[in-house]
């Protein structure tokens, strides 16, 4: 059965897929996904699309801005103290 994707979505399931794309799952498949995100998926007529390129690039981007961390400092953090002395 085809499903038209109703939001961007990845899991060891499946995708990645991005908002508005359609693609043909088995109904177990689709049965699972949907349990872990509820409404993501919806029956679809239309004529299957996924840009998997434009997807993966995506997730990757959003997925190497997340590795960007920096250190909490006393002056964002209050609860920070300067080390004692001791």
């Amino acid at each position: 059965m085809k499903y038209k994707i109703n939001w961007r979505y990845k899991s060891s399931l499946g995708g990645p897929w991005l908002k508005g794309d359609v693609v043909e799952l088995d109904d177990k498949l689709a049965e699972a996904i949907q349990k872990d995100s509820p409404g993501v998926l919806s029956e679809s007529k239309s004529k299957m699309f996924q840009n998997t390129m434009l997807a993966e690039a995506e997730f990757s981007r959003k997925t190497e801005e997340a590795k960007v961390v920096e250190p909490i400092t006393e002056k964002e953090f209050k609860a920070v103290g300067k080390k004692s002395g001791k």
